[in-house]
């Protein structure tokens, strides 16, 4: 899936998902959905994230880049953050890496262990964006198990799952998906902000 597609699958679905259950959509809610629904994409070189992390977006340069900012974090991190998010920053930086595309930030372990870590944040300094962050990658996951090659659900397991109906990158399917949820996210913040 192509990064819009993500952004308004991950937009939508959260939004949806707050709807349903009693959450106040606000437009930190809308942002926070949107990194975390191309969050998962870090493990790739040419992701969108990437785009303005990496100088050279390819995967050497991606290990390197994710190695080096692990190590600062490890080295200058305690001076100024919590010595938890420290531990959970180095794991998800290295991580990311060493990761393969749709591998370990494409499962369910990848999303469990990043809201545990927004657990912590938010417990440390009360910054809650766990259910919109983790609501985009979920739909992130869930949007690239219609590729055909699928996603390393059960990381470290390397079986990839998909689902038998596949939207090709970039084709008619996707665009009218992306048109589809557009309408629904519309109907969704006019009845949430009281316009229907």
């Amino acid at each position: 899936m192509m990064k819009k597609t993500h952004i308004i699958t991950g937009v939508t679905l959260s939004s949806a998902a707050a709807a349903v259950g009693g959450i106040s959509i606000t437009p930190i809610f809308i942002i926070m959905a949107a990194i975390g629904s191309i969050f998962p994409d870090l493990d790739h070189p040419k992701g969108a994230l990437n785009q303005k992390v990496l100088l050279i977006n390819n995967g050497a340069f991606k290990l390197l880049t994710y190695l080096a900012l692990a190590g600062l974090m490890y080295f200058y991190g305690p001076k100024y953050i919590d010595s938890k998010l420290i531990i959970f920053m180095v794991i998800i930086l290295a991580t990311i890496g060493f990761s393969r595309h749709r591998s370990v930030t494409h499962s369910l372990f990848g999303a469990v262990f990043m809201a545990v870590f927004l657990y912590v944040l938010n417990s440390l300094y009360g910054i809650n964006i766990i259910i919109p962050f983790t609501l985009g990658i979920m739909t992130h996951i869930l949007a690239d198990m219609f590729n055909p090659e699928g996603v390393e659900l059960l990381w470290p397991c390397k079986k990839n799952i998909g689902f038998p109906i596949t939207v090709s990158t970039g084709g008619i399917g996707e665009t009218a998906v992306c048109g589809i949820f557009i309408i629904i996210t519309a109907v969704i913040w006019l009845k949430e902000f009281n316009l229907i």
